[in-house]
């Protein structure tokens, strides 16, 4: 499984290679149109302030979610009803994500951040890498993937 992960996050980055870069943290540099990315943040924050319902509108009504190789739904609801009761299950909570590069192509658009994550029960904090993509049809999200470097989004089960 860590094999295919590897593989997972090399093709995100040969499709990287191959994009327009739009914004790269710290330089301000914006070259295109970043009207996708300004969707893809509006949800963020709807999401950090837990504004469900204007959460939910950035979506298609059959939007994919999947969250490394332990959570996989279809549906805004299914994502807030994921996000709001299977999150707490984990025991952490996000306590921050930098984002260290953001990319828009025609219909997608790639954030590479860095999480950090608080272990409630010993206040143990974790940050790691993470590379999120969001595929549109139109200006809705029709699909979000969430690659975490971190085994805690891993699992062996079958």
């Amino acid at each position: 499984m860590k094999r295919l992960t590897l593989l997972t996050f090399s093709c995100i980055l040969t499709i990287l290679a191959g994009c327009s870069h739009i914004q790269e943290r710290g330089t301000g540099k914006e070259q295109l149109s970043n009207q996708k990315i300004k969707i893809v943040n509006d949800m963020r924050k709807a999401f950090s302030n837990q504004e469900w319902d204007s959460f939910q509108s950035f979506f298609t009504d059959d939007v994919y979610y999947k969250v490394g190789n332990i959570a996989e739904v279809e549906g805004p609801e299914e994502i807030v009803n994921y996000l709001m009761n299977r999150m707490p299950e984990t025991e952490y909570k996000i306590t921050s994500m930098t984002d260290r590069a953001v990319w828009e192509l025609e219909d997608a658009v790639i954030i590479e951040y860095d999480m950090e994550i608080n272990r409630e029960r010993d206040n143990k904090t974790k940050e790691f890498p993470c590379v999120d993509t969001f595929r549109f049809e139109g200006n809705k999200i029709s699909e979000w993937r969430v690659y975490p470097m971190h085994p805690l989004f891993i699992t062996d089960e079958d």
